[in-house]
């Protein structure tokens, strides 16, 4: 089974789920969401980790990254409505109460990838399937390369642990669009893609994976129209703005927090708006495994046992009746039964 993550407006809001007919110790896998209430186990968290075969993989690992993402995204909430509370109290919360939570905050955007799984990038926003955090950069002196109406043929180098090439041929009178496909399909290489947005500003993509190794390492020769000819020119990648910055500012200058409450409640309201897809998931998740159900409650299935039981009672000598049972016995994977019965 399979549950789409990608898509949370369509999913089902309400889940029949809640009935809580599977016990559970109190406190386990409990998160608050962004209304206040408790929610319960998402779901049958213990039985993920004690009982993995519950589910298929498949679904263990789309529990798993949902479970990951919201996890870190909830610490991250509850630290900045501390500190944006602190910053707003004007003085009621000592410095160093403040400190701690902005310090925890770092901490946080340093390990994100780490604590998250992978499934958070740095603008906070939920990455779910086979999807993996980007980062959105710019080229310093892109507009020219695209403007240019020369032809050239560009060598691009990316170094760091290997040494990768690739050529982008721009041909003469190529307008910016013609240019930016050529040279999507050398930097594509890389793992790097480019797009215009609103027509002038061109932004690439990374994975975070290889965001690094881009910052630091990318590099062109040219035929001395855009870029020199004979020697490879540094390449300036700068990410663009995402939340972590803002908090390692405030971080370091707490005295100055107070003009960065607009970007505090900013980064809220986008954790919040997140949490609550991810709300919307597993609303929908809890449908799709309650419809999983063979019975609608714990009598139905006693009682369906206690009929079978007579029927094989009463068939013992009835050959057909017997032969009928074994032969669905036999037609259930041994590891089912085990998982049903467990």
């Amino acid at each position: 089974m399979q549950v789409a993550l990608q898509s949370p407006n369509s999913f089902s809001s309400t889940s029949p789920l809640s009935r809580g007919q599977v016990s559970r110790t109190a406190g386990v896998g409990q998160v608050t969401d962004v209304t206040g209430s408790r929610t319960s186990d998402f779901p049958d968290s213990p039985f993920i980790s004690t009982r993995p075969l519950r589910y298929n993989v498949q679904l263990n690992e789309q529990l798993t990254s949902v479970q990951q993402a919201d996890n870190f995204l909830r610490k991250v909430e509850n630290h900045l409505l501390a500190l944006r509370q602190g910053v707003s109290s004007n003085g009621a919360v000592s410095a160093a109460k403040l400190q701690k939570h902005a310090d925890s905050l770092t901490s946080l955007m340093d390990k994100r990838n780490a604590y998250s799984g992978g499934t958070v990038d740095r603008r906070l926003n939920a990455v779910l399937g086979e999807k993996q955090p980007q980062v959105n950069f710019s080229l310093q002196g892109i507009g020219n390369v695209l403007q240019k109406p020369e032809g050239e043929t560009l060598i691009f180098s990316l170094a760091g642990t290997k040494r990768d090439i690739a050529a982008v041929t721009i041909r003469e009178n190529s307008s910016p669009s013609q240019v930016l496909r050529s040279l999507n399909l050398g930097l594509g290489k890389f793992g790097v893609q480019g797009k215009s947005v609103d027509g002038n500003q061109v932004v690439f993509a990374v994975n975070e994976s290889q965001w690094e190794r881009v910052s630091e390492h990318l590099s062109v020769r040219g035929e001395g129209q855009r870029y020199p000819d004979g020697v490879f020119y540094p390449l300036k990648a700068v990410a663009e703005p995402a939340p972590e910055d803002t908090i390692r500012k405030v971080s370091d200058n707490l005295s100055g927090a107070r003009s960065q409450l607009r970007d505090i409640q900013g980064i809220l309201e986008q954790v919040n708006g997140q949490r609550r897809q991810l709300m919307q998931i597993k609303d929908n998740v809890r449908s799709r495994i309650d419809g999983m159900a063979t019975f609608q409650n714990e009598g139905a299935a006693l009682q369906a046992s206690a009929i079978l039981s007579d029927k094989l009672s009463s068939g013992s000598n009835d050959f057909s009746t017997v032969t009928q049972a074994l032969g669905g016995q036999a037609n259930v994977r041994s590891l089912t039964v085990r998982n049903l019965l467990g």
